[in-house]
């Protein structure tokens, strides 16, 4: 069982997805973006950002031979990325969970032009992907941070989040039913 959910909250929002199997699996959440990714280095944007190396192109699974110049790394609560969307916009992401991560370039339509794709992938039998998604105005964003505070998003059926901001925190608590 799949479950899709989208909070929205002026000038961010939370993006939750839920995943439930027979058994354990690799669970991919998938992320498209066009845009340029800030420091294409070896780090991510942000403090704390996750490190990224370059990893065996092309990568193995049906349709993961079309990502081009990918890089991994493994990120924890608060990973985050951004992007420069036109000369004056940008957009961050926020991760939340541990999760094997995986950055590149992948078509997009027509198949000529390229979009950044990030890939969060979790071996397991359920899980909650969480994360924040920020487009902005100008050169920085209005996120700062965003953490968990319900470390089991099985507590009563719902995820806790703080996102940190300019103006202080504010706190979510999301029922996942």
């Amino acid at each position: 069982m799949q479950r899709g959910r989208v909070r929205s909250s002026t000038p961010y929002f939370i993006d939750l997805f839920s995943v439930t199997c027979d058994r354990p699996r690799l669970i991919d959440w998938v992320f498209r973006v066009k845009g340029r990714r800030k420091r294409r280095g070896a780090r991510a944007e942000g403090d704390g950002g996750p490190s990224l190396s370059p990893c065996p192109s092309p990568l193995e699974g049906e349709g993961y031979a079309h990502i081009l110049r990918p890089t991994a790394g493994t990120v924890g609560d608060g990973a985050r990325l951004s992007w420069r969307i036109g000369p004056r916009d940008g957009l961050d992401l926020f991760l939340t969970g541990k999760s094997d991560l995986v950055v590149g370039e992948a078509p997009f339509s027509p198949a000529s032009e390229l979009t950044d794709l990030v890939i969060a992938r979790r071996k397991a039998r359920t899980t909650l992907f969480a994360s924040v998604i920020s487009p902005y105005r100008g050169l920085r964003g209005f996120v700062n941070g965003v953490r968990v505070v319900t470390p089991d998003p099985g507590f009563r059926n719902a995820i806790g989040l703080v996102v940190e901001t300019a103006a202080g925190e504010e706190p979510w608590f999301i029922s996942l039913r």
